[in-house]
C-alpha cells in the first residue's frame, strides 16, 4: 500500500521556502528581465562579438557628439578574446564566416535606384589600416550591385562624404548597407569612425535609422536563478528559445524551450543553465552540500523530426590536492511525450562528494549527437526537484491501517499527522487531513524538514451496512447519551434478556481504542471514559449472540 518516493515537485507551492539547497527556482514561477547594451534600432554591430566573449567594452556606441540631431553612431576597433575585431555596424544585416569567406546577409526593403550614398563622417584611421563602407543592392535573393568604399586617415570635424554607387540596372527589392571602422580581417586597435546622417540621394525612401536618434536598449527573459540562450538570441535579434509560459503543471508558469535557428552563433538548441552559460562552455552552479541521488519533474515535449530533448546533471566539487574542480556529468534523454509526465532519474554517484550542482536543460540533443534538432522541437518543464538520499525505511508508514470500511454516508477523515512541511493528497489538497465517504484509494505525499517525501495510502470501503440494523430484543433498547460528549459518555442497557454484551469502541482509521464485556442482567448504565483520546467520530459496536447494532458518535 505504501511506497517511498524521493520527490514530488507538485509540493512546489509551498516548498520552495521551506526546503534548504535545491535547484533555484525549480518552478520557474520567478522571471526578470536581464539588460545587455544599447543598440542603434534596426542595426546590427560588433558589440555582439564582445558579448559573445563576455566583453562588457562596446565596440559600437551612442554619441551625443553629433552633426545633428541629438546623437550619432561612433564605431572603434577592439580586441576581444585575443582576437581583433574591427567597429562594424550593418542596417538590418549581418556578416557571417570567416574571412576570406564573408558572407553579408540580410538587409531593409528598398525599390529605388540611387545614385550615391552621402553621410556626415569624422574619423581617425590608424596607419595600416582602412575603415569600409559597404552597399549591397538584391533581387530575389541574388546580388544586383556591390559597392566598397574606403576611408583613410584623420578627419577630425564632420564632413559630408557622398560616394557614387554603380548603376543599378534591375529594381532591387534589398538594401544592405554597413560600415567598419577598420580592416575587417586585419583592423588596427585605436581606429574609429564616426558616423551620422546618411541617406541616398533620392529621398523617396530612406535608410532605418540613418539618422541614429533611436537606440534600443538589448533584453530578454530568463527565469531568476537560470541562465538561458535568450541572451544570444537578443544579441542576434532572432527568435527568443526560452519563453515563460502559463501551460504550466502546477502554479502559474513553467519553462519552454525551443530550438530556432541562429545562424550568426551556430546554435540553435533551446537552452537553460542554472549556473553560467557561454558560447564554448557551461560552469557555475548552485550549493549542494549532499550527494544528490536523483533528479525528477514534470516535462512534455513535442519534436520536430525524430529528436529528444535532454536534462544534463554536473556534479562537481573541489580538490585541494589537485587546486582544481573535479565534475561528474550524467545525461539523460527525455522521449516524445504531448501531456506533462513525470520523470525520475537516479544519478549514481555513490559516495562522491558534491559542493555545487549544475542542471542544463535541452530542447534537443546537445550530448551524444543523434537528434535532428530541428528548428520547432519544444520542451516545457516544470516542478524540477533534485533529490538526497533519506534515512526512512520501507517499514514507515503514515497510517497505522491501509485497508477500512466506513458505513454509507459516514465521513472518514484521513490524518497523514503533523510536524511535515508540506502534504499533497490524491485530490491536489494540501491540509494536514482529507475527508472522504466514497470509496476509492486514497494517497498522501508529504515532506519532511529535509527535503525527504514519504508516500503512503489508504483503501476505504464503503458499506451499506444493513447488518447493524437487524437487531435482536436484548440489544433493541440500548442508547448512548450524551452526543456529541466532551469526556465521557453513557450506555444504557435494559435489562432484558440475558448473555453477555460485547463493546467496543473504534475511531475513524479503524483503530479499537476501547474494548468491554458486560453481563445483560446485571449491567445497567455504563459510563465511558474518553477523556484520553483525541476530539473527533467514533463507532461504537455491541455485540451479543443474539444481534449487533452500531452507534456513531462525536466527541467534541
Amino acid at each position: 500500500m505504501k511506497k517511498w518516493i524521493f520527490t514530488f515537485v507538485f509540493i512546489l507551492f509551498i516548498l520552495t521556502a521551506a526546503v534548504p539547497q535545491n535547484i533555484p527556482n525549480r518552478g520557474f514561477e520567478h522571471w526578470e528581465t536581464c539588460q545587455l547594451f544599447e543598440q542603434p534600432r534596426s542595426w546590427l554591430t560588433s558589440d555582439i562579438l564582445g558579448a559573445l566573449n563576455g566583453d562588457t567594452a562596446l565596440s559600437v556606441r551612442k554619441t551625443d557628439d553629433a552633426y545633428s540631431g541629438s546623437y550619432a553612431l561612433y564605431l572603434e576597433n577592439r580586441v576581444y578574446d585575443q582576437e581583433k575585431i574591427p567597429g562594424f555596424a550593418f542596417c538590418e544585416g549581418r556578416v557571417s564566416g570567416d574571412y576570406p569567406d564573408l558572407k553579408y546577409l540580410g538587409g531593409f526593403p528598398y525599390t529605388g535606384q540611387p545614385d550615391s550614398l552621402s553621410g556626415y563622417f569624422k574619423y581617425n584611421i590608424e596607419t595600416g589600416d582602412t575603415a569600409r563602407i559597404l552597399v549591397i543592392f538584391r533581387k530575389d535573393g541574388n546580388t544586383i550591385s556591390e559597392n566598397w568604399f574606403t576611408l583613410t586617415g584623420e578627419q577630425q570635424s564632420y564632413k559630408r562624404v557622398a560616394f557614387p554607387l554603380s548603376a543599378v540596372t534591375e529594381v532591387p527589392d534589398t538594401a544592405l548597407v554597413g560600415f567598419s571602422a577598420g580592416t575587417p580581417w586585419d583592423p588596427v586597435t585605436g581606429s574609429y569612425l564616426y558616423v551620422d546622417h546618411l541617406q541616398f540621394d533620392e529621398e523617396t525612401q530612406t535608410i532605418p535609422n540613418g539618422d541614429f536618434e533611436d537606440w534600443d536598449m538589448l533584453t530578454y527573459n530568463d527565469p531568476v536563478g537560470w541562465e538561458s540562450g535568450n541572451w544570444v538570441s537578443a544579441l542576434t535579434q532572432s527568435d527568443g528559445m526560452c519563453f515563460r509560459t502559463e501551460d504550466a503543471h502546477s502554479g502559474n508558469y513553467a519553462m519552454k524551450l525551443k530550438t530556432v535557428y541562429l545562424d550568426f552563433a551556430e546554435m540553435n538548441i533551446g537552452i537553460a543553465a542554472a549556473g553560467n552559460l557561454g558560447m564554448e562552455d557551461i560552469s557555475g552552479g548552485f550549493p549542494y552540500n549532499d550527494t544528490p541521488w536523483a533528479i525528477s519533474g514534470y516535462y512534455k515535449y513535442m519534436p520536430v523530426g525524430v529528436d529528444s530533448a535532454q536534462i544534463v546533471v554536473f556534479c562537481s566539487h573541489w580538490n585541494d590536492q589537485s587546486d582544481s574542480r573535479d565534475q561528474t556529468i550524467r545525461v539523460f534523454n527525455l522521449p516524445p511525450v504531448p501531456e506533462y509526465t513525470y520523470f525520475h532519474e537516479p544519478l549514481n554517484l555513490g559516495d562522491l562528494v558534491v559542493d555545487t550542482v549544475n542542471i542544463i536543460c535541452l530542447s534537443g540533443q546537445a550530448f551524444g549527437g543523434g537528434g535532428s534538432n530541428a528548428p520547432g522541437s519544444t520542451l516545457y518543464l516544470d516542478d524540477l526537484w533534485l533529490e538526497s538520499k533519506c534515512s526512512y525505511t520501507d517499514t514507515t508508514s503514515l497510517f497505522a491501517v491501509h485497508d477500512t470500511t466506513i458505513c454509507l454516508n459516514d465521513i472518514l477523515v484521513l490524518d497523514a499527522g503533523s510536524g511535515y512541511s508540506a502534504y499533497l493528497w490524491s485530490d491536489s489538497s494540501m491540509a494536514q487531513t482529507l475527508p472522504v465517504s466514497d470509496s476509492g484509494t486514497y494517497w498522501v505525499t508529504v515532506v519532511d524538514t529535509g527535503g525527504c517525501t514519504l508516500t503512503d495510502s489508504m483503501v476505504v470501503h464503503v458499506d451499506a451496512c444493513t447488518h447493524v440494523e437487524q437487531v435482536r430484543n436484548n440489544v433493541a433498547g440500548i442508547r448512548i447519551y450524551p452526543n456529541p460528549f466532551e469526556e465521557s459518555f453513557v450506555l444504557e442497557i435494559p435489562k432484558e434478556g440475558s448473555g453477555l454484551l460485547e463493546i467496543s469502541v473504534t475511531n475513524i482509521l479503524g483503530q479499537q481504542v476501547m474494548k468491554r464485556k458486560v453481563d445483560i442482567r446485571t449491567a445497567d448504565r455504563l459510563q465511558m471514559d474518553m477523556s484520553n483520546h483525541p476530539k473527533g467520530l467514533y463507532f461504537v459496536r455491541i455485540h451479543s449472540d443474539q444481534g449487533n447494532k452500531v452507534f456513531k458518535i462525536i466527541k467534541q
